[in-house]
């Protein structure tokens, strides 16, 4: 992969991770301000689905990363069962 491309890669891994953080020290119920009004949480899932998402960005790369986060948002629903850190998405 040329060094442009590669750089573009990152800025985009950049640009999302630094989007998720943050989302999670402002409007999450289970990292940011409103937290308070949540003592207990309100995540399904053992790791939140913005951590999953920053992990899987920083593995996968920007593009499958957001798609196995996006994947994780949309399981969380009440008709499945929670998970574990690592479902298969």
């Amino acid at each position: 992969m040329k060094n442009s491309a590669k750089s573009n890669l990152n800025i985009a891994n950049q640009i999302l991770i630094g989007s998720l953080t943050l989302y999670q020290k402002t409007l999450s119920p289970d990292h940011g301000l409103v937290s308070a009004f949540f003592p207990n949480g309100v995540c399904r899932y053992q790791v939140t689905c913005s951590e999953y998402m920053i992990e899987k960005i920083k593995e996968n790369g920007a593009i499958v990363g957001l798609l196995k986060g996006t994947g994780r948002i949309l399981s969380c629903n009440p008709f499945t069962a929670p998970q574990n850190k690592y479902n298969n998405l």
